[in-house]
């Protein structure tokens, strides 16, 4: 499906001084202030779908019928989350140095009516799958309330652009969060085609002008009726493309002055360097394994590769093809 665009465009930005929306789960431990005010009120989304069943405890889920097992990695909240109620994040510049909030163009985009099947949240059948993704997002919440998340895995197929999809979109449907998803797989992009449509602006040519024009708008696409803002990859990408990691950085920053969550999807660990340049930059990783597809070495390798403060758990897909 083509996507819609409007020819008078808004451009959002940060509002200094708005009220924070409350907390979207009752039960949810409160992270810090939303940076922004709410670009507009979403409707929820009336969905239901794909993932996690994870247990209370630091250990995997013990329902059977879970496609997706969370772990969490630990209890304790990181250093770089919340000090004294103000976010402390990953993506902050160094001292004494001030980042501008991204200046944002919206270029909307409407679901059809039968998405694909790897969108699980959106699926109008309630289903495990679904309710996974759901206590995922609020296993998340609940531990660090990490704002910048790069979900990732140890090799190709993984199920980390099922995951990154569906967990964006589980933290958006309520309406009360401003959630950016953002491809950073440059080499293997799968996110328009999941979604079905063509970025009004690639993400990487969007990079590449921000290299000589850091105030220039960023064009991002509005999934509605989820509300849902992504920022990705044209298909087919390029399979030369390497990601600056200084331009990478300070965009993640200017862009967590707008939104309240970025969710990235990421490169495997053991096939692309960036994902070590990426991590630097977030607040936590989610590392995905496929069951019956992941080897215990190489899921080790990938867990040694990456900063053990870092990661904030494992999640494990079944094994059923999406």
């Amino acid at each position: 499906m083509a996507e819609q665009r409007s020819d008078n465009t808004p451009i959002y930005g940060y509002r200094p001084g708005a009220q924070a929306p409350s907390s979207e789960s009752s039960q949810a431990v409160p992270g810090p202030p939303p940076r922004g005010s709410p670009l507009r009120e979403q409707p929820a989304a009336e969905t239901s779908s794909e993932t996690t069943n994870p247990s209370k405890g630091a250990g995997p889920a013990a329902c059977s019928t879970a496609v997706v097992q969370a772990v969490a990695a630990t209890e304790q909240r990181s250093a770089n989350v919340a000090v004294g109620g103000q976010a402390t994040r990953a993506t902050q510049p160094p001292a004494g140095r001030e980042v501008a909030p991204a200046r944002i163009m919206v270029s909307r985009f409407t679901l059809p009516a039968k998405v694909d099947p790897h969108l699980s949240v959106l699926q109008p059948e309630a289903t495990t799958r679904a309710a996974g993704f759901r206590a995922l997002r609020h296993r998340l919440t609940e531990q660090k309330d990490p704002r910048a998340i790069l979900v990732t895995s140890a090799e190709d197929g993984e199920g980390k652009t099922s995951c990154a999809a569906n967990l964006a979109l589980a933290l958006a449907e309520s309406g009360r969060h401003k959630v950016l998803l953002v491809e950073a797989n440059l080499r293997r992009p799968r996110l328009a085609s999941i979604f079905g449509f063509q970025p009004g602006r690639c993400l990487l040519a969007q990079l590449a002008m921000h290299r000589e024009q850091i105030e220039t708008p960023w064009v991002v696409t509005e999934i509605q009726p989820v509300g849902l803002h992504a920022l990705v990859i044209a298909p087919g990408g390029s399979a030369n493309a390497v990601l600056h990691g200084p331009t990478f950085s300070a965009s993640l920053a200017r862009w967590s002055l707008v939104y309240d969550y970025l969710v990235l999807d990421g490169p495997s660990v053991l096939t692309s360097a960036d994902t070590s340049i990426i991590q630097d930059s977030v607040d936590a990783v989610v590392l995905v394994a496929r069951s019956g597809v992941a080897r215990n070495r190489t899921v080790r390798h990938a867990l040694n590769q990456l900063s053990a403060d870092s990661v904030a758990g494992l999640v494990l897909m079944d094994s059923r093809a999406y």
